[in-house]
């Protein structure tokens, strides 16, 4: 039965409406314009009015779910997480042109407990903070929370430049927006969701609200929609225990629009149109998605390759736990954080106590936290599944539910199900041109890979406010260019500070400086004397006083090993004649 069966919501599903968001489904689509009027009215009263109770005489459709069995299927979503992505942490990003080996079943080394990886401990911490700040912490509270337990070296792309935000003191939504994090349409959202979804049991609508709150801190357009997808799939997967419906269901909640949608949608499609073997539905989807390469709009990472490669998962995992993750590893891509995902959902859907001994018992019920600063060394997982299911309890109260008194069971009312806004996504090269404005809005940027992680470092080398650039091949070098009005009057000079990588003795690469045409400088960045060293140089421009100049500052390969550039400064300087500077 579709999650969508009655047309009358609880204030969260009304406000999704008054805001404009469109709501899916055949009877809501049918709705008279009475029913409608009811609806705005209903919209009016606050949320969780009546203290979360559920009335006889209340006219909405409800679900009932035991707290017991609540609790043990946010454990087996927990853990499924947890199993999946200890089995596809050897095998990342390792099958992109093809799948990998039908071989693949079962972990490569039998973990001897479990452990932190940002696929779990980044939930732990908005956990913290939904413990701390309750259920209607702020984006900026979590923020916060980022900064004082997640150690900047622990995450990767939209995580890693969200947090170096948060240290410049740029705060969600804008840290998740493309002009200050080029890893927008990455999976980060994605794999971090599954807390949402969890604290929702049946309440798509506020798993959507709280993805949409909290991805705002890495992420927007097509990889909040991630977000989006992945707690819709965990909150309807408590009552829907067939992955076609679960998919179909959570699919009604992303805009067609959206590439993301799309991706989505042609998975369902191949599984339709190739039942019994998922490789060629693989293939398919791997052909029309997949962008080789790094950068905003391509690579492995991407948000909605990887959407698509956890719907296949699903699908032809046909809700077997131990069939689902294996796909999700053998079909590729960012596949640990695939198989976390979709082994957490079929974990959900079947409850811990169902998950296969021979996946569990590794883990006993230590988890090992070995990234967080000011959380225990080690935790229960156990412990940490009850504190979820404890916010879960309060989450259902504040969105119109019940727990029943002396029936051990919770009320859920059922809601439309609101279709996330489409926000589209930049065009690849307007993100790159752009991305040094925070450093320096004077420079627009070209011929970026992605190598490294480029972009604004809040410190390096000793340094405050560090842009990094690398080249995209040994071929095309990365450019920061400028166009500038050289004063008629006055000395005017352009001042850089650069370096290279300080953490390997022998990476090096070539400065290039031209104005228009003309070289000025060219030499190798590298150690001196077996030390990092900051290059300050100074060029003379009053040769072309009184024009209008490009300038063009080159990090170009010199090999093809570490062939960052790092730049503290790069500013042109004009001072008066005679004031003696």
């Amino acid at each position: 039965m579709s999650i969508v069966t009655r047309v009358v919501a609880s204030a969260p599903g009304m406000r999704a409406i008054l805001a404009g968001t469109a709501v899916r489904g055949r009877r809501v689509r049918a709705a008279s314009r009475a029913i409608l009027m009811s609806l705005v009215v209903l919209a009016a009263w606050p949320v969780g009015v009546g203290s979360g109770r559920v009335s006889a005489g209340d006219p909405q459709e409800v679900r009932r779910l035991s707290i017991t069995e609540y609790r043990d299927k946010v454990k087996g979503g927990f853990a499924g997480q947890i199993i999946g992505n200890l089995f596809g942490i050897p095998w990342e990003g390792q099958f992109t042109t093809f799948s990998g080996p039908k071989t693949i079943t079962f972990y490569k080394e039998v973990p001897s407990g479990a452990f932190s990886d940002d696929d779990t401990f980044v939930e732990l911490v908005a956990l913290h903070a939904l413990e701390e700040h309750g259920i209607d912490a702020t984006p900026r509270q979590l923020a916060a929370e980022w900064v004082d337990h997640i150690p900047r070296g622990a995450v990767a792309c939209a995580n890693f430049a969200a947090l170096e935000n948060f240290h410049r003191q740029i705060w969600p939504p804008d840290s998740g927006r493309p002009e200050n994090n080029i890893y927008y349409l990455y999976i980060d959202a994605q794999i971090e969701s599954d807390l949402y979804g969890l604290i929702a049991p049946g309440l798509p609508a506020a798993a959507q609200e709280y993805a949409r709150r909290f991805g705002s801190l890495t992420n927007s357009s097509d990889g909040l929609l991630g977000a989006v997808y992945v707690a819709t799939l965990y909150s309807l997967a408590f009552f829907e225990r067939d992955p076609e419906k679960l998919v179909t269901q959570a699919l009604a909640a992303l805009p067609p629009e959206s590439r993301y949608t799309q991706a989505i949608q042609a998975a369902v499609t191949a599984w339709k149109e190739s039942p019994g073997d998922w490789r060629p539905a693989r293939q398919a989807i791997a052909r029309r998605f997949y962008q080789p390469g790094w950068g905003p709009n391509s690579g492995w990472v991407l948000a909605d390759i990887n959407g698509a490669m956890v719907t296949l998962a699903l699908l032809y995992g046909g809700g077997d736990f131990e069939r689902t993750v294996q796909i999700a590893v053998q079909a590729g891509f960012d596949n640990d954080c695939n198989a976390a995902t979709a082994g957490g959902i079929v974990g959900t859907m079947v409850g811990f106590s169902a998950l296969p001994r021979r996946w569990v018992e590794p883990l006993g019920e230590a988890y090992y936290n070995r990234t967080l600063r000011g959380f225990p060394q080690f935790l229960s997982i156990d412990d940490v599944s009850e504190r979820m299911a404890k916010i879960g309890l309060k989450v259902v109260a504040r969105y119109g539910g019940a727990e029943e008194a002396g029936a051990g069971e919770l009320v859920i009312p059922v809601e439309p199900l609101p279709v996330a806004p489409y926000e589209p996504p930049v065009p690849e090269e307007d993100v790159v041109r752009h991305m040094a404005r925070p450093w320096n809005p004077l420079w627009e940027v070209y011929g970026l890979g992605f190598d490294m992680g480029p972009g604004l470092r809040t410190e390096y080398a000793g340094r405050p406010n560090v842009f990094v650039t690398h080249p995209k091949s040994t071929r095309i070098p990365a450019e920061l260019r400028a166009r500038v009005s050289i004063p008629s009057q006055g000395h005017t000079v352009l001042e850089i500070g650069v370096t290279n990588y300080d953490q390997i003795a022998d990476c090096d690469w070539v400065l290039k400086v031209f104005v228009d045409d003309q070289l000025l400088d060219e030499r190798v960045i590298r150690r001196e004397q077996g030390r990092m060293k900051w290059y300050d140089l100074s060029y003379d421009l009053t040769p072309w006083a009184g024009r209008e100049v490009t300038i063009r500052l080159l990090n170009e390969a010199n090999g093809w090993y570490y062939e960052a550039g790092y730049w503290s400064h790069a500013e042109v300087r004009t001072t008066p004649e005679g004031s003696g500077g």
